[in-house]
């Protein structure tokens, strides 16, 4: 394997006996490389194991932490399994931000559909565009260092002066005076060569042989790889983002990781055991930030979703799951089934537009098809309409007053699509049945169909307001879970309705 947790498959797993209609979650709290294995021991009953990738031998005498391993038990089928999972992680890994469970926010990033074409009065009209369309924090990807991205990384205390002729304070302080909180990019375990951080603390990088000129995040040819099995590269990280954090009051960072570490810990360690050591280091790295600076969210990220398991989940507010931003159909698909595993703020994907395309595929759909998890919006929004801005403005609003829906019960209403023709309707529904965030999508047939809904309360009385219009209808629990509500809708399409029972106020 490659190194990253999930580059293939998500270190996550649901099982479920059929007869009995009963089953188990199982996972591991672990960044690196993993197995986990189900063996028929009988007719009724199973050996479950997990296991590491790399050999590691262990001395006499010596002793290594093992992850953590998390086991739960449900009853139902898989629906109550994605249940018991989800909120065995949202309330036993995530964490918490300013004392109280997360909630996924309305955010800005630049990188796709600008990356390196970056300026201070470029990104200001974007600080003006991103608050208009409701978003609470902006965020500075990469390339606000010299070099650029990827060439520039490592050169963490050297701000791109060119575009930033008076550092990111100016920046920053723009952001907050039009009332959104300021984020910036980090990918402090990779260096490119000759940057100030492999140049002044060469001690502290590893350059692996084994690379030569194969790609990594984007640059060919020579990359370096903190080791954080070290204690002083634990405290040179900690100390370097940390500085940044204060001077600039960053309330939000993506921690990208844009490169394979199983050449690394190879040169270093040829056991393998050095895993063990990096991802104590790297655990201890985020811990420590997140404790001193308790306004600090975190976005975990990995050339996309490539480092995304316990490990990192119960350090990280989300996580940018998927560099994929072009197609709505393939967003949404990726956060629906996500969903069967993750509450959905861990989600992240995004509304991305294109340097001076003021596209306007920036539609319902589009926005829709990336509200299932935490919504967000890309690139050069300031190109947009007026109209579309004001469209989009009205999503985050929903989105606002939905969000808290989207960490509770998640329903697969319709069977998984599997042809581009196949709807797809899915509901978020409270713990308690009082509401529900109702979401169908058309595929490339119109059509009307009757939705049975799952988790309400037979008795209730609820109002079901579809957002895209405005319209109301009401009807009871019994009524729509037995025989179900009738939706209408055009060829790739999208709608969304927030049902709520008649006796909750607001």
């Amino acid at each position: 394997g490659a190194g990253r947790s999930s580059n293939d498959d998500l270190p996550l797993l649901i099982s479920v006996a059929e007869p009995l209609a009963a089953g188990f979650f199982f996972g591991m709290e672990w960044s690196g490389e993993w197995i986990l294995k189900i063996t028929a021991v009988g007719d009724d009953k199973v050996r479950l194991g997990c296991a590491f990738k790399s050999p590691c031998p262990i001395a006499p005498g010596e002793t290594v932490d093992l992850p953590p391993v998390h086991l739960g038990f449900f009853n139902g089928g898989f629906d109550e399994g994605t249940n018991a999972l989800r909120r065995h992680i949202y309330e036993q890994v995530c964490p918490h931000y300013q004392g109280k469970p997360t909630l996924p926010r309305v955010s800005y990033d630049h990188w796709f559909g600008i990356e390196n074409r970056n300026t201070i009065d470029f990104m200001k009209t974007q600080v003006d565009r991103a608050a208009e369309m409701g978003a609470e924090v902006f965020v500075h990807d990469a390339a606000w260092f010299e070099g650029g991205f990827p060439h520039g990384v490592g050169n963490w205390d050297r701000v791109d002066r060119e575009k930033f002729p008076n550092g990111l304070e100016e920046l920053a302080d723009y952001v907050r005076s039009k009332g959104m909180d300021f984020g910036l990019w980090f990918e402090i375990e990779r260096a490119a060569p000759e940057t100030s951080a492999v140049r002044n603390h060469p001690e502290l990088f590893v350059e692996a042989p084994q690379w030569g000129q194969q790609p990594f995040g984007g640059c060919t040819g020579r990359q370096f790889h903190l080791n954080l099995a070290l204690p002083e590269a634990q405290d040179w990280a900690i100390a370097t983002v940390g500085e940044l954090i204060e001077r600039l009051d960053i309330r939000w960072s993506r921690w990208d990781y844009n490169i394979e570490p199983n050449p690394f810990w190879r040169s270093v360690d040829p056991t393998g055991a050095i895993q063990f050591a990096y991802m104590k280091g790297l655990y201890r790295v985020l811990d420590t930030l997140m404790a001193r600076y308790p306004n600090w969210m975190v976005e975990t990220c990995a050339s996309g979703g490539r480092r995304f398991d316990l490990g990192t989940i119960r350090r990280a507010h989300t996580c940018w799951f998927s560099d994929h931003t072009t197609y709505p159909e393939v967003c949404r698909h990726m956060q629906a089934r996500a969903n069967r595993f993750l509450p959905g703020h861990l989600l992240n994907s995004s509304v991305a537009v294109g340097p001076g395309h003021g596209v306007s595929e920036v539609d319902d759909t589009a926005i829709l098809s990336r509200m299932l998890g935490k919504l967000a919006f890309d690139g050069d929004i300031a190109s947009l309409p007026p109209e579309t801005a004001a469209r989009a403005r009205h999503w985050s609003d929903v989105f606002k007053a939905i969000r808290h829906l989207l960490v509770q019960d998640f329903h697969q209403l319709t069977p998984t699509p599997t042809t581009g023709d196949d709807w797809d309707v899915m509901s978020f529904n409270a713990y308690d049945g009082s509401e529900a965030a109702l979401y169908a999508f058309s595929g490339r047939k119109a059509g009307e169909m009757t939705i049975p809904l799952r988790g309400l309360n037979p008795d209730a009385e609820y109002s079901i307001e579809c957002m895209n219009d405005g319209a109301v209808e009401t009807n009871s629990g019994t009524e729509l879970m037995q025989k179900g509500l009738t939706i209408s809708l055009a060829r790739n399409s999208a709608k969304l309705w927030h049902v709520k029972d008649g006796a909750i106020e607001g």
